[in-house]
């Protein structure tokens, strides 16, 4: 197990910690089972705002006026809706709920998978090293998300700032495994706003971006002379094993159970992975890395959760007045003419510290119901958010990066902002193909 999980486990965590971590297990198990039946998905709403508000005292200051002000708006939307059509509250409590459930139960696969990072051999040296390193991290960071970044620049850093290639090779890496991941929350937005959309088709549509814009960084190193003494993480092929396999029995079984909800079959999937993995190992520790796990990680999560319950409201209230004014964006129908401005706005603003989430609901209201193509609009989804966290200085990828390894985080804008237009160019070119042959 990872030192720094095992560190976590040992630490005695306050009672309102692990009372958070408990109602948001709850809540994950509560909006599986809302998807999966008649079980009302009220409760598992209840369940993740009980939790947001024991961890609210943790919650930055910036991030406490995003929610507030997306609480506000939402909030207003659909009080003034209300006067015209009935108030959908549950819905407002309970929208985004099945993400929280896939974020929070995605966060369990660290316990398997972290432990095959860990490698006691010296780091390689020069390109080779760095693109095994850009590699490595999409792979992992494309099952265990942030930790993989996280884990790997601790181990290149030492305590020191990373260096700007390592930085961009870690941030690159793991930014474009949101193209294709089923693991990654930017699949559970892009499928929640775009109905219709299917998890295999996006994916394997995703796959060639995420290759492409790996293509591109690689590019940028080979073309470099300065990288002989940087060094890349001790990456074995080895290792990988478990990422794969992962990520390949998602997408097999969705499609041998396409009727359950691709967000329900993912954090089923997620808890029932990790714990065969977990009895396989050690079964007589399963029960105290398990809790372990939920007083000490799921508790942690104050930011994305407050993130998704608020942009669920705000969504919501947008809905609510925009069913209620009958707006509409003055065009027949949303093609990839349409979502590449989309794109080109929706990047200018992630750049300007509006999270995608937030974008991507705002959107879906208004694209969704004219979209020609599902599954082209979900991709397009995918492409803004690969593109928005990897050059925004705001991104939760590059802030925690910055603030973990001593970094300024307007430095990814720099670093990352050509590479950010360069796949838009690509992105808008590999839409109008996908759309003039119809493959998606």
């Amino acid at each position: 197990m990872n030192q720094d999980i095992a560190a976590a486990l040992r630490t005695p965590t306050p009672f309102g910690d692990r009372l958070a971590g408990w109602l948001l297990f709850l809540a994950l198990l509560g909006a599986v089972a809302s998807n999966l039946s008649d079980f009302p998905a009220v409760i598992s709403g209840l369940c993740a705002w009980s939790a947001a508000l024991l961890m609210w005292p943790k919650l930055k200051g910036q991030q406490r006026i995003q929610s507030m002000i997306m609480l506000a708006l939402g909030t207003t939307g659909l009080l003034w809706a209300a006067q015209f059509q009935t108030l959908d509250w549950q819905t407002a409590l309970s929208a985004n709920r099945h993400l929280i459930a896939m974020l929070c139960a995605v966060t369990f696969l660290r316990l398997v998978a972290t432990r095959e990072l860990t490698c006691d051999q010296s780091h390689p040296t020069g390109v080779k090293a760095l693109i095994r390193t850009l590699f490595g991290v999409h792979l992992f960071g494309s099952v265990i998300n942030y930790s993989a970044p996280i884990l790997m620049g601790e181990r290149l850093s030492r305590g020191n700032p990373l260096q700007a290639a390592q930085a961009i090779v870690l941030s690159r890496g793991f930014g474009a495994a949101a193209f294709w991941s089923p693991f990654f929350i930017a699949m559970g937005v892009a499928l929640t706003n775009s109905p219709g959309a299917d998890l295999v088709t996006i994916s394997m549509a995703g796959i060639p971006m995420a290759l492409m814009a790996l293509a591109m960084t690689r590019h940028e190193l080979k073309n470099r002379n300065d990288l002989d003494a940087v060094e890349g993480y001790p990456m074995q092929t080895h290792a990988l094993k478990i990422p794969a396999m992962l990520a390949v029995t998602i997408l097999i079984t969705h499609e041998l159970l396409d009727q359950i909800p691709v967000v329900s079959l993912i954090a089923s999937a997620s808890l029932i992975l990790t714990l065969v993995l977990l009895v396989k190992r050690n079964p007589r520790a399963v029960v105290r890395q398990f809790t372990g796990h939920i007083h000490n990680a799921l508790s942690t999560m104050q930011s994305e959760v407050w993130l998704f319950l608020s942009a669920g409201v705000f969504a919501t209230g947008i809905n609510a007045v925009v069913q209620v004014t009958g707006f509409d964006l003055a065009v027949e129908s949303v093609g990839a003419l349409e979502i590449s401005v989309f794109m080109l706005i929706g990047l200018a603003l992630a750049i300007l510290a509006i999270h995608p989430v937030i974008i991507i609901a705002s959107a879906g209201s208004l694209l969704t119901p004219l979209a020609e193509s599902p599954n082209l609009l979900a991709l397009s989804f995918l492409m803004l958010w690969v593109m928005g966290v990897s050059a925004s200085p705001f991104s939760g990828q590059n802030l925690s990066m910055a603030s973990r390894f001593q970094l300024n985080n307007f430095d990814f804008l720099r670093w990352n902002m050509g590479y950010s237009l360069k796949l838009y160019l690509l992105c808008v070119a590999v839409l109008f193909s996908y759309e003039a042959f119809d493959l998606l």
